[in-house]
């Protein structure tokens, strides 16, 4: 009905006609529309709300659903030629109330439960539908794991061995981090909630967004699946707008368009802290249920993501007790009661997380590594597309870890420092065109 009361773009307004007719005796009218678009155009529209009843219809529950699919049951076994098992029909309804938020119950059931009888017939051997075969009917549409896989059983089993080889010495965090994941995907199918959600704590430059890149190529494939947002833009109320949307703005969102788009995948969300207090209550109810609503009132399914959020909040605390010999796990302890006294976070949004990991400063031995794995990374890319060889003394990389250490900023200092001192090098002696064969020392 929305589309013919109002004279929007792509509207067009019938509110007298209909009015007109509606009030004759001879005609009944049925309109359909949603709580959102009669809220925003039929109620303020007195000659046309006065006229209807308000009648709201809600989506049936999962028991409701079984009942119905059970009846509609025969009628595609007959259809297809199939068997379908009991498991399959309750898999169904609870596995599309679970990661299909777009559509209700029992229509996605039916459709799900349909299209597995289709491929039961055109596939299967014993033409039956099982609650396998919807998990595979399912994946395919909303490409998520609905069940424990082999090769995701592989990835949780050696996480640790994985997340070791880019993240460099902060082995509790990627101990706890990996535990977390694991307990989070074993509970997979009963929960509704994001894949998994965990808060990176500690100082800046110490490896957290380094890990969710980490975390993202082991789970998706790639680093392309991540989903970044810099929480330190969004501080303002009007920045709530711009991330997930406002029907004056005439936006989706930011965030909304950006999901919407890639709804498999990481979320990371960094220095979460600076965010405007209002949005922790939005990200509340994407990890207390698994999705948000629009500025347009519209569900934005976030149960197919890992959901990473990064601050350097307690970051001074963090070092202090580390300086004294304080162990990682008493520090996360005393942290969270930190922040929760300095009103940094709420009880309620940290125990949302799944798990809480926290990244110890980097200390200067472990410089030196990191700086020699970074001068490997630009020589190696130097080799591959240039041409161009490049070698560094000891006597280099000593001087590098000495200028460029600073424990309250990690390695972000040493890759600015190493920029300054390599890649401008590097890239000046490319233009120069004169290095190509050669070695450029350091």
């Amino acid at each position: 009905l929305e589309r013919y009361v109002n004279n929007e773009r792509g509207h067009v307004d019938l509110t007298t006609v209909i009015a007109k007719h509606a009030r004759s005796a001879d005609i009944q009218c049925i309109a359909t529309t949603s709580p959102y678009m009669y809220q925003k155009h039929i109620y303020p529209n007195k000659e046309i709300s006065g006229l209807f009843d308000k009648v709201d219809i809600e989506e049936i529950s999962p028991e409701q659903a079984i009942r119905i699919l059970l009846d509609i049951a025969p009628d595609l076994e007959t259809k297809h030629g199939v068997r379908i098992v009991y498991e399959a029909i309750e898999e169904a309804v609870h596995m599309t109330d679970r990661y299909i938020t777009q559509k209700p119950l029992p229509e996605k059931a039916i459709q799900i439960l349909d299209e597995a009888a289709v491929f039961a017939q055109s596939h299967g051997e014993h033409k039956a539908v099982d609650a396998h075969l919807i998990h595979v009917i399912l994946e395919q549409k909303v490409h998520v794991p609905t069940e424990v896989s082999d090769s995701l059983k592989d990835t949780l089993l050696h996480l640790e061995d994985t997340l070791k080889k880019r993240v460099l010495f902060q082995d509790q965090a990627v101990r706890t981090l990996a535990t977390t994941l694991r307990r989070a995907f074993v509970s997979l199918v009963s929960r509704r909630k994001p894949l998994a959600s965990m808060l990176f704590l500690g100082p800046t430059g110490v490896g957290k967004t380094e890990t969710a890149k980490a975390v993202t190529e082991a789970f998706f494939g790639t680093e392309d699946n991540m989903i970044r947002f810099d929480m330190s833009n969004y501080q303002t109320h009007i920045d709530i707008a711009k991330l997930i949307g406002s029907p004056q703005l005439h936006e989706p969102g930011q965030l909304t368009e950006a999901i919407r788009n890639k709804r498999y995948g990481t979320l990371l969300l960094d220095e979460l802290e600076k965010a405007h207090r209002d949005l922790l209550n939005i990200f509340l109810t994407i990890l207390d249920e698994g999705y948000f609503t629009d500025g347009s009132g519209k569900k934005v399914d976030c149960s197919s993501l890992i959901i990473i959020a990064t601050s350097n909040a307690g970051a001074d605390f963090i070092y202090q007790h580390m300086s004294e010999g304080t162990s990682t796990s008493d520090i996360s302890n005393q942290l969270m009661e930190y922040l929760i006294k300095e009103n940094i976070y709420s009880p309620e949004f940290l125990n949302r997380f799944d798990g809480v990991v926290v990244y110890k400063p980097l200390y200067k031995e472990a410089m030196s590594q990191l700086a020699t794995r970074m001068l490997n990374e630009i020589k190696a890319e130097a080799s591959t597309k240039h041409n161009i060889s490049m070698s560094y003394s000891p006597e280099f990389i000593e001087e590098l870890v000495r200028t460029g250490y600073d424990p309250r900023y990690g390695a972000r200092n040493m890759r600015r420092l190493i920029r300054d001192k390599v890649e401008d090098v590097l890239s000046k002696a490319i233009l120069e065109g004169d290095v190509v064969g050669k070695t450029l020392k350091f």
